[in-house]
């Protein structure tokens, strides 16, 4: 390169702000492709992610980039142990900075404090540096030269780590610059949007847009697609992207209408049904089963009246009375549908299999017993209603459909709006407007998860004979009788001999290949003297939420939620608190 091309080349590089000056190792040339041009040194791949090793002043792309720095023992010919700390180097693989900013460290052999080792980790080295550098310093023949050598490549190894630290530096002021513009041109196209929307009436969906899910047509288009665009809004954008944003903003604008409608049937529930709802729980037998408040809302009786429009009114009194005086018959109904699926499990099992009739009232009987095959529990009536597996949130009767079906159906029906908050609304849009009402309420869903456990069956048929008991002992009858067993068959391996609550071994009973289950146990002590206190898994018959989601502080416990939550009076609280049917957490 001749004198006026390298001046040239120094006054251009001059006018870059906050650049560093050329290296005296580097031609300027040979600088700028360092730092500004965009392809691999080896390969010339371009459009890809490529990585600065600063110190070995190249770039590679990640294939050629593990060619090009190898252990000590794979570098070619006998390196020079002296010139382990002069050689570029990097570590086995690269830190979290290095793959966010795109250049390495290659720092010496010696130090790699930035990398937050703990732990020794190999080094891979520079190959083509340290060819050049083991051919100097072989070249040599005196040690004296070579020691003096390799002072002054330590002195210019030192300024060549100074001036890559400071190109590190640039780019990283570079970067933040680029996304520093980004960030100001993404605002001024957010307000642009937002002064064009705002002539559209659509102001105030614009502003409370985040509130959409990926469910609202566009809302991916517009919010991820044409909101983030690194440019300033023009005409002709506007133009081609302004019916996707009024669709978009059509759905914002639903959703606020639907969060005011559960707002308004949240206050008709809390005005209307809830004292109802207290009265008739508090009116019933201790450990009761009933339905939580969100499935009395969703009752048809119930949920006709409390989404009845117009949403902006409220409700005249005595506008629930019928419901409310169906609310036991309905609550019958509602239990003897849970019932009946435990009856099927029931039925399905090899006790009952072969019998044509079922006995009445057998779902209730001690022997009864049925398993979790989540978590393996033993369970009896009526506890398993309110096991922890069972709870599920409460499901959407809406059918849930894919990105590309709904698609699909959008193209073919065209824009269909949601319906509007004046006349019928459909069945599934009421159930959306109770799930966004109770958003964690649970119900009872065991799906396949219930079981009726035979060989439990059999054990506990042994404890009932033991007792002296009919073999239509309920299952509450003998948990006040508790009695404790000594085990004795081989269902317990290491626990064989062991005294335990009778609930506490059935967890451990298996099928006897023999099929005989005589002499499993012997009764220890006097039944009904319970030897421990029982403890009760936390639950809230108004909601059955989970108790670690419950919003107050863990010492207020079940009374704190229903006074927080529900709003109900301290004597209230206590008295559902004590009324609650409570599953038993067994040891």
């Amino acid at each position: 390169m001749n004198k006026t091309s390298s001046a040239i080349w120094k006054s251009s590089l001059a006018a870059v702000e906050r650049l560093p000056p050329c290296p005296e190792d580097l031609s300027e040339p040979q600088y700028v492709n360092l730092m500004f041009w965009g392809h691999c040194h080896l390969c010339f791949l371009e459009d890809s992610k490529f990585f600065k090793y600063m110190e070995a002043r190249v770039q590679l792309c990640s294939k050629c980039g593990m060619n090009e720095f190898l252990l000590w023992d794979q570098l070619p010919g006998n390196i020079d142990e002296r010139l382990k700390s002069l050689i570029p180097s990097i570590g086995e693989d690269l830190c979290k900075h290095e793959r966010e900013v795109g250049y390495v460290l290659c720092d010496s052999y010696e130090r790699k404090s930035k990398r937050k080792r703990v732990t020794p980790q190999a080094s891979f080295f520079h190959v083509a540096t340290a060819v050049k550098l083991n051919k100097e310093i072989k070249a040599l023949r005196t040690e004296k030269l070579k020691k003096a050598w390799v002072e002054d490549r330590g002195i210019a190894w030192r300024k060549i780590k100074e001036h890559s630290e400071a190109c590190r530096d640039y780019m990283t002021w570079l970067t933040d610059q680029e996304l520093d513009r980004v960030f100001r041109v993404k605002n001024k196209r957010r307000e642009q949007l937002r002064e064009r929307l705002a002539k559209l009436g659509w102001e105030y969906e614009f502003d409370t847009m985040g509130i959409a899910n990926s469910r609202v047509r566009n809302a991916e288009l517009c919010y991820l697609g044409h909101l983030q665009l690194a440019e300033e809004l023009t005409d002709q954008a506007w133009e081609e992207t302004k019916d996707d944003w009024a669709i978009f903003m059509q759905g914002v604008r639903s959703i606020h209408e639907r969060n005011a409608r559960c707002q308004q049937l949240k206050t008709r529930i809390r005005t209307h049904i809830a004292p109802a709802y207290s009265q008739y729980i508090l009116s019933q037998p201790p450990k009761a089963v009933v339905p939580t408040l969100a499935e009395v809302v969703r009752m048809e009786e119930f949920l006709t009246v409390a989404a009845s429009p117009p949403f902006d009114q409220g409700l005249p009194d005595g506008a629930f009375d019928n419901a409310i005086a169906r609310l036991p018959e309905l609550v019958a109904k509602w239990q003897s549908e849970r019932e009946e699926v435990a009856m099927q499990a029931l039925r399905s099992s090899p006790v009952y299999a072969a019998s044509k009739e079922v006995p009445e009232g057998v779902l209730y009987h001690a022997s009864s017993v049925f398993s979790c095959r989540k978590c393996g529990s033993t369970l009896t009536c009526p506890t398993l209603f309110v096991h922890e597996c069972f709870l599920q949130l409460i499901p959407a009767s809406t059918k849930r459909v894919s990105k590309k079906s709904r698609r699909k159906e959008e193209k073919e029906e065209g824009d269909t709006e949601p319906p509007a908050s004046e006349g019928t609304i459909p069945r599934e849009a009421l159930d959306d407007m109770v799930l966004h009402t109770f958003p964690n309420a649970r119900s009872w869903q065991p799906g396949s998860n219930l079981v009726l456990d035979d060989s439990v069956y059999h054990h506990t048929v042994v404890i009932l004979d033991l007792l002296g008991l009919e073999r239509t002992t309920t299952g509450e009858e003998l948990r006040k009788l508790d009695p404790y067993l000594e085990c004795l068959c081989g269902c317990f391996g290491e626990r064989k001999g062991h005294t335990m609550s009778w609930m506490n071994a059935l967890q451990y009973c298996k099928r006897h290949r023999s099929r005989s289950y005589d002499g499993s146990f012997t009764v220890v002590g006097e039944p009904g003297i319970r030897q421990q206190a029982p403890k009760y898994r936390p639950i809230c018959s108004w909601c059955q939420v989970r108790s670690s989601q419950w919003r107050v502080a863990p010492t207020q416990g079940a009374v704190g939620h229903y006074m927080e939550e529900h709003r109900c009076s301290q004597a209230e609280a206590h008295a559902l608190e004590d009324r609650a049917l409570k599953e038993e957490m067994v040891d």
